[in-house]
């Protein structure tokens, strides 16, 4: 028999002697799960703390397992999580170079890179509010952008997927949740429905259950709201897979 019981903090053991049988008792991969929210963005498009919010709520429940989507299962005791708060392509690098990523979620703007309509050009998430170098992720190639490639792919595992809670994150020709995909070579899920975002406090909608409705769009979350779900504004919620 191999002796188990192995902490995070030591190295496996080797065992040999009469008793049990000489093995090597090894602690199984600690995989991460990386959860980043963006900046709120400015004037009419400033969310406040909503996509922190909807962030913590996104962690609860991929911890719970109460997600209703193909996302890896959170081992508790095993796997780490963790809620970063970024405002560049650098502070998104930053959390994935841990390595061993099996789940990375996005929450903030995104869409078209020519704008917020739905003019043609390479997709982006709009991750700072300040005009600066690298507060943008698309291939535009503006002074502001950084492209894909520099998320390092080999800190994400084989079978690991990134999830994009944002606007239009997979619609157009060339959406951000292409890029990505082209880029780390594993599944990226985006919303491929056309419009722009809302927040909501209804799980149903949250999960994707029902469309939204008039009352959806009139009533949006108070900004302390306990838990919020970042959707769509027309239509059931609708992941691509890319």
């Amino acid at each position: 028999m191999c002796v188990s019981g192995c902490s995070r903090s030591q190295p496996p053991q080797r065992t040999i002697g009469p008793g049990p049988t000489d093995c090597t008792t090894e602690c199984p991969v600690q995989r991460n799960f990386v959860i980043v929210y963006g900046d709120p963005g400015q004037g009419a498009h400033n969310a406040g703390r909503l996509f922190q919010l909807a962030a913590n709520t996104h962690e609860r429940e991929i911890q719970a397992g109460s997600f209703p989507k193909n996302t890896p299962a959170f081992v508790a005791g095993i796997d780490r999580i963790a809620v970063t708060h970024i405002s560049t392509v650098a502070d998104l690098v930053s959390p994935v170079s841990v390595g061993d990523v099996v789940y990375l979620a996005y929450f903030g703007h995104s869409g078209p890179s020519r704008g917020l309509g739905l003019e043609p050009g390479p997709g982006a998430l709009f991750i700072g509010d300040a005009a600066s170098p690298g507060s943008n992720l698309t291939i535009r190639g503006t002074e502001f952008d950084r492209p894909a490639t520099d998320i390092p792919a080999d800190k994400f595992r084989t079978d690991a997927q990134v999830r994009l809670f944002g606007c239009r994150g997979g619609f157009g020709l060339d959406p951000i949740a292409r890029q990505m995909a082209d880029q780390l070579r594993i599944a990226v899920y985006a919303y491929t429905n056309h419009g722009g975002s809302l927040f909501t406090t209804d799980p149903a909608l949250g999960h994707g259950r029902r469309a939204v409705k008039k009352a959806d769009i009139d009533t949006p979350p108070a900004r302390n709201s306990t838990s919020v779900w970042l959707v769509p504004i027309n239509g059931s919620p609708t992941f691509g897979r890319f």
